[in-house]
């Protein structure tokens, strides 16, 4: 009986994967190697070694990280906007304020340690997605003179793998404060805080992807 319930949920696993295969649009997976050869050489470093890379400055910045998950484990986590606060270090609360096919509205709070104060910032910022592949975001309206940026999820095969079993993210963010706090520092404050909230966003879609292969394992 117990073989016959296990071949039941192998049957079942192999739907839903065809399933997730025809509903998921197709994507271009890069290679590991070639896509190492394009980044400089800390970038590489930080890659190789299972770390965020964080380049730029005065309120330019780019983000990457690999992560062993599915596109759709990372696609998640990224349009998950109202636990952001669950696992994103400085953000205090999230209200979806709108959703309108591919465009989502939301309102965020964070608070960031200025000096010896923290300090609060509210932010209303519109997201549009493109399913399983890129989020571009803007600012609509808060504590800021400007914010603009994107998220970009590209699969990823290592070796002479035939199919992708990591996701490369691309975190791209141009901001411009408008605060009485100094600019240098407040830009310095900001690259620390994005540095902590990519590592946070690495560790989320490791969490994820680690319960969805544990409760295949318990099934089966």
């Amino acid at each position: 009986m117990r073989a016959v319930t296990k071949s039941l949920n192998i049957v079942s696993l192999f739907i839903l994967i065809n399933f997730l295969a025809l509903s998921t649009p197709a994507q271009a997976n890069q290679n590991l190697e070639r896509i190492l050869l394009q980044l400089s050489s800390p970038e590489r470093t930080a890659l190789t070694n299972d770390q965020v890379s964080l380049t730029g400055e005065e309120g330019k910045y780019q983000g990457r990280f690999l992560v062993k998950a599915s596109v759709s484990q990372a696609w998640d986590v990224l349009t998950d906007y109202s636990n952001f606060p669950e696992y994103l270090p400085n953000v205090v609360s999230v209200e979806v304020l709108e959703t309108n096919d591919n465009q989502t509205i939301f309102e965020q709070i964070q608070s960031t340690k200025v000096l010896f104060f923290n300090q609060e910032t509210r932010l209303r910022i519109s997201a549009t997605q493109t399913e399983f592949s890129k989020i571009n975001f803007n600012l609509i309206e808060g504590g800021l003179k400007s914010l603009e940026g994107s998220w970009e999820i590209v699969p990823v095969t290592v070796g002479d793998e035939a199919n992708p079993s990591y996701v490369l993210i691309t975190h791209t963010v141009t901001v411009e404060p408008d605060t009485d706090v100094p600019v240098n520092l407040f830009y310095s404050i900001y690259r620390d805080s994005l540095k902590q909230s990519l590592e946070a966003t690495k560790a989320e879609i490791e969490k994820r992807s680690s319960l969805v292969s544990y409760r295949f394992a318990v099934t089966n």
